[in-house]
């Protein structure tokens, strides 16, 4: 019996989610300094850390399953302006599960619609739903409790595993492929590998708004 027969069962699709967020300074300068960034620059992945705060998490991973591993395939923001300090609203999520193809894949479209009508940021997520190797029992750890924020003196910060760990208890994303070394092998990694979304900002540092 295929075991992605019960991938998605329960979850509507596609589902619409709404999330009331604003730019916390504190959030932004903790996420600036795992970047590099300077404590003034307003990270262009803050967003994404307004995602893992919402109801999206959860229902993707009750489209995952105990069978799948959800796995980041692509991701683009556009902006049509540049955040501050004083930005607030709601973030509308939709999330698609496209379960004719193989493998099956999760469509992420979301936008914020600021307080003062406009809509500075669209992202776009395509998230692939991987079948977790046959007779591998593999548990997922939790998301590490963030660290004392310690500041790095690196002009481009090592990207190891505290990196990563710290930029996972930030954003809320607990995916094992970046936390447990057996789930990254039994993909066929030879270690964990870094959120794509903490290289885009990392990428920060060599551009500005």
């Amino acid at each position: 019996m295929p075991r992605s027969s019960s991938v998605g069962a329960d979850i509507p699709s596609p589902l619409v989610l709404t999330h009331p967020v604003r730019v916390d300074m504190d959030e932004a300068r903790a996420l600036s300094d795992l970047l590099g960034l300077s404590l003034s620059t307003l990270p262009l992945i803050l967003p994404m850390l307004w995602l893992g705060k919402s109801e999206l998490p959860q229902a993707m991973r009750r489209l995952a399953g105990e069978t799948h591993f959800a796995v980041q395939e692509a991701q683009d923001f556009t902006y049509t302006r540049p955040l501050s300090g004083q930005d607030s609203g709601t973030l509308a999520i939709t999330l698609t599960h496209e379960h004719s193809e193989t493998p099956n894949r999760l469509l992420i479209a979301a936008q914020l619609n600021a307080s003062d009508g406009s809509i500075p940021v669209t992202l776009n997520t395509t998230i692939r739903l991987i079948e977790k190797p046959s007779g591998t029992e593999i548990q997922a750890k939790p998301a590490p409790k963030q660290r004392a924020a310690a500041p790095i003196e690196h002009a481009l910060p090592l990207i190891d595993q505290t990196l990563i760990d710290r930029y996972a208890a930030l954003s809320g994303d607990d995916n094992p492929v970046h936390l447990d070394r057996r789930v990254a092998q039994a993909l066929g990694l030879p270690d964990t590998i870094a959120h794509g979304m903490l290289l885009l900002g990392l990428a920060q540092q060599g551009f500005s708004l």
